[in-house]
């Protein structure tokens, strides 16, 4: 039986690259987490004090209305929220939660790692 190989197409610096492999691409995929963080972040941030708390992220994971594709993220955000506010070091001090500054420099780490 031939192993079935998926073909996922992701952007990098470099522009849009097709990646083809007989699982899964943990570069697209962490590049969608970052597209769905940074598209959602004002409604994650229901406070909108720049920052999505942990209490944030189990509230829109808990919402009724939130898809199942959108709760996967979520739950990803929610497992390694110390670890991506931990990313970035606020120049106005750090808020309670992740900032736009810490995904973008939580998911520009690990896509470029894991690429390599």
């Amino acid at each position: 039986m031939r192993e079935q190989t998926y073909s996922f197409d992701f952007e990098n610096s470099e522009g849009r690259r097709r990646h083809k492999t007989g699982g899964l691409c943990i570069a697209g995929t962490f590049a969608e987490i970052k597209a769905f963080a940074f598209e959602h972040f004002d409604k994650l941030d229901k406070d909108g004090d720049g920052f999505i708390s942990r209490d944030e992220l189990k509230a829109s994971f808990e919402d009724q209305n939130t898809s199942q594709e959108a709760r996967s993220y979520i739950f990803f955000l929610l497992r390694r929220l110390d670890e991506i506010q931990a990313a970035y070091k606020e120049e106005w001090g750090s808020g309670d939660g992740i900032s736009r500054a810490d995904i973008q420099e939580y998911f520009k780490t690990w896509i470029e790692k894991v690429q390599k």
